[in-house]
């Protein structure tokens, strides 16, 4: 192996010191130029993809970041005037982390790390007022993880206790919120903000909360913590909502099937009733069969004399009961009544209505569908949609069904860029390899171009003495070949015709099979001569 390698460095030596000086620096500077274009398509290969790894970060927040990376030896990039900060893509995740654990990104203000250190001076105003203070900060930490907000900020109202005083001052926060890209909170994550403060707090309660956003616009008040628009809850809100976007997907996914993907918008506009009805009602039905439920029987008879005549003289004789008077005859009578009373049972039903809220008032419901649509899949789709979500029009509800152009631009510009992107990639990949590919190529065809144009070395010169041999040579072989043609005709060769036909032969062997040897052999005959 040792010997090969000596070999080429040798013949690589005698090559090059057989070029010419032109020759020689075109060869060094096409090298360079080679080397250093594989270098720079090397690197831009090997260029690692910027993800985001924080964002809205404020100048204290990223300088602490960027002062970490440049401890680790990662390369970032700033982005957003900044506030953003970008590393590769393969070290986001790791990175984050580990910026966690360090308590990083802090964010605007000083959170509970203002009791890192304690200063024994501090007066209890000052203890209460950093407390307040950290409060804010980490309340505004924790709202901004959520990932439709951008910043928040948190102010409290904490009120002094008032010893003598009948009258409690409750306390009281406002929440601002700066949301990404002008979106919007739904109302349950705005109730989730508003019961996470209320929960941090000692005292709070939810409606002596205000979140408004930075526009302005009022999110959450003490009115909209019992009552929202319309002078409905937040959960009759949210169950009318909900109510609606279940109708709105039925009739979507069926749409997307029969008409395809992006060519009808549905929206449902329902009226629900959240009024809660109690009815009780007693009816009472006749019964073929008579069961008695009371009976009632009144008897009376009476037998005796009958009632004297007034008379007689006054005293106790006469006013005496059944003392008779002698001499006076009596009159007997009788007396008898009899009474029956029945009571039967009568059937009776008692029933208890409870009406529950959120029964349907009325829908109304308006389908678009873009203009492709043929006059007689429209009306087969109103028939359909009526028949899934149970139009009533006995109870006023209403659908419309338009055909109208939809304007598809922005979603054609879009895919555009979404196309136009992926072929970049795509060609960028294979421009990489070519470029390498074709730089190869290139140098090899030089080197193969350079190497054919190098002078062929000179075949070496013959010797005169070398010369001389040759020549004699060709004529001892005329000789010969005219000695075997002379033997050739005669008919019975004689034995040194034999012997001159066998050296012949050896002579051609030896000649053939070592040149050098033979001329070696003719030198010695040439001396004896």
């Amino acid at each position: 192996m040792q010997k090969l390698i000596l070999d080429a460095l040798n013949q690589f030596k005698k090559l090059w010191q057989s070029l010419e000086t032109t020759q020689k620096i075109t060869i060094m500077l096409l090298t360079i130029v080679i080397f250093l274009s594989l270098f720079f398509i090397g690197m831009w290969g090997t260029k690692p993809d910027y993800e985001t790894l924080f964002s809205n970060l404020d100048s204290q927040d990223a300088g602490q970041i960027i002062s970490k990376l440049g401890e680790a030896k990662i390369p970032y990039k700033l982005d957003a005037g900044g506030n953003t900060i970008l590393v590769p893509k393969k070290n986001v995740y790791e990175l984050r982390i580990q910026m966690a654990s360090q308590g990083l990104p802090k964010g605007s203000g000083v959170g509970f790390e203002v009791f890192d250190n304690f200063k024994l001076g501090a007066t209890d105003f000052t203890q209460k007022l950093n407390y307040q203070r950290a409060l804010q900060t980490e309340l505004e930490r924790t709202i901004t993880k959520i990932s439709q907000i951008k910043q928040a900020r948190v102010h409290i109202a904490i009120p002094d206790e008032q010893i003598f005083s009948d009258e409690k001052q409750e306390t009281t926060a406002s929440i601002v919120l700066d949301l990404i890209g002008g979106g919007e909170l739904n109302p349950k994550q705005i109730k989730g903000i508003v019961h996470l403060v209320a929960s941090a707090i000692k005292g709070l309660k939810p409606e002596n909360i205000t979140v408004i956003d930075t526009n302005g616009n009022l999110l959450y008040s003490k009115e909209e913590s019992t009552y929202g628009e319309g002078g409905f809850s937040s959960n009759q809100m949210e169950a009318q909502n909900t109510f609606e976007r279940v109708l709105e997907k039925r009739i979507q996914s069926m749409l997307v099937t029969v008409i395809g993907q992006n060519k009808s918008v549905v929206r449902v506009s329902a009226e629900l009733d959240f009024n809660q009805e109690k009815t009780e009602s007693e009816i009472y039905e006749p019964s073929e069969e008579k069961i008695p439920r009371s009976e009632k029987t009144t008897e009376e008879s009476y037998s005796g004399e009958g009632a004297q005549s007034g008379g007689g003289m006054a005293g106790t004789d006469s006013n005496i009961p059944g003392l008779k008077n002698a001499g006076q005859s009596g009159n007997s009578s009788k007396y008898s009544r009899l009474e029956e009373v029945k009571n039967y049972e009568v059937t009776k039903r008692i029933k208890h209505e409870v009406k529950a809220p959120g029964s349907v008032k009325r829908l109304s419901v308006a389908v678009m569908l873009d203009r492709q649509v043929n006059d007689e899949q429209t009306g087969a789709i109103s028939q359909i949609v009526k028949a899934a979500i149970g139009i009533n029009e006995a109870r006023g509800d209403s659908l419309v069904i338009k055909n109208i152009a939809f304007d598809k631009s922005a979603m054609i510009q879009d895919k555009k860029e979404l196309e136009k992107a992926e072929l970049m990639n795509m060609v960028m990949s294979v421009a990489k390899a070519v470029g390498i590919g074709v730089v190869i190529l290139v140098f090899v065809l030089f080197l193969f171009n350079a190497l054919r144009r190098l002078p062929k070395s000179p075949a070496p010169q013959k010797t005169q003495e070398s010369a001389d041999l040759d020549k004699e040579l060709e004529e001892r072989e005329k000789e010969i070949e005219m000695e075997l043609e002379r033997l050739e005709r005669m008919s019975m060769p004689t034995a040194e015709a034999q012997k001159k036909v066998a050296m012949q032969k050896q002579i051609e062997r030896l000649a053939k099979k070592d040149s050098e040897g033979f001329i070696k052999l003719l030198r010695s005959w040439l001396a004896e001569d």
